[in-house]
């Protein structure tokens, strides 16, 4: 029943993408029929092709995923710029009548979107330079206020993912603060070493980039060299940000909520109600779709049971349900002598271990 309720979204996407593709498939294999079995020997008019484009996978895709109307709006305008790049393959040269037209419209629909977009992004840099100009950077603000700008979805998550990896890596002094909600925090950085590996990692890259470079250079291309250098100077921008995320983003407990944080990744907020037990844990832990694991060598030392049939948001859209939850903390003692109190205090018993 969990499972079902967690992957519901996902079949109804996934079926959509498949009935898409085989109408798509479909129409392909109708343009290349032999003349002889068309009417009057004509080549097949592609209009057909265009109101599926149009209406009716907008329609199919309204149906079986039921998605919010701007989400349905991405997914319309992205379905007819991708079936008008598949129509230059697809459609024969003698059946492009409306093709021609659609590509100019897909020309206009891209520049619009491409405007937009850099609107958007626009605002987004205005949020990071407000955090380049103030002491204080409001870390659990960046959801809402890139959710305010895209809307709450997948997209903003990623945004507000990339937004912490250019503040953490880039923007972040010693001299800032960073603001985190609730009243005690709880470190992972220490334990097993976690900040020294990611260290160990940074330093890897740092000597590999120049090599592989020049390499590549030799041996392939200077495109794929500058390419390969630039997805790599990405990765180590990444790397550092997580590595001072990983001590400055510790998990929180407040008045009635437990707040996770992991690196520059989002925060889970979890009211204290939906905790059955909270107790100590050894040894590694298998992933499952029901289980969420918060430690980076994957043994953590400290176990959440949820109450049966609890939900969380999933991590970029909907809902997931969910039984477990692993953490990884440097003080596992103290911290769950703090849950347990609060739970305590909450009307929660949860027992000891």
């Amino acid at each position: 029943m969990l499972l079902e309720r967690m992957f519901a979204h996902h079949r109804r996407a996934l079926g959509f993408a498949g009935i898409a593709l085989s109408l798509i498939l479909l129409h392909s294999f109708a343009f290349r029929l032999p003349q002889s079995l068309l009417d009057g020997g004509a080549p097949l008019p592609d209009w057909p092709y265009f109101f599926d484009l149009l209406v009716g996978l907008p329609l199919l895709y309204a149906v079986m995923v039921r998605p919010s109307w701007r989400q349905w709006l991405q997914a319309s305008l992205a379905i007819f710029c991708a079936g008008v790049l598949l129509g230059a393959v697809l459609i024969p040269e003698p059946s492009k009548h409306l093709w021609h037209e659609a590509v100019a419209v897909r020309n206009v629909l891209l520049v619009a979107l491409v405007a937009v977009e850099l609107v958007l992004g626009y605002r987004v840099l205005r949020l990071l330079s407000r955090a380049v100009c103030s002491r204080e950077f409001a870390d659990d603000q960046v959801e809402s206020q890139v959710a305010a700008i895209f809307g709450n979805g997948a997209i903003s998550r990623l945004l507000a993912i990339e937004c912490r990896v250019w503040y953490y890596a880039l923007v972040y002094r010693r001299t800032k603060t960073i603001v985190l909600a609730g009243d005690e925090h709880f470190s992972s950085h220490r334990k097993d070493g976690n900040q020294a590996d990611q260290l160990g990692f940074i330093f890897l890259i740092v000597l590999e980039l120049p090599v592989a470079h020049l390499l590549l250079m030799t041996y392939a291309s200077p495109i794929a060299a500058w390419l390969v250098t630039v997805l790599s100077l990405y990765g180590l921008l990444f790397l550092i940000a997580e590595y001072r995320a990983t001590a400055l983003r510790a998990i929180s407990l407040a008045d009635n909520e437990l707040i996770i944080r992991r690196g520059v990744w989002g925060l889970r907020r979890l009211p204290l109600h939906q905790l059955a037990s909270a107790s100590s844990h050894c040894g590694a832990v298998k992933r499952a779709a029901d289980v969420e694991i918060y430690d980076a060598n994957k043994a953590p030392n400290v176990v959440l049971v949820l109450q049966s049939g609890a939900s969380v948001p999933g991590r970029f859209s909907g809902e997931k349900p969910l039984l477990r939850i692993y953490l990884g903390l440097d003080e596992s003692a103290r911290f769950l002598n703090s849950l347990r109190a609060r739970m305590a205090s909450a009307g929660e018993k949860p027992p000891l271990s």
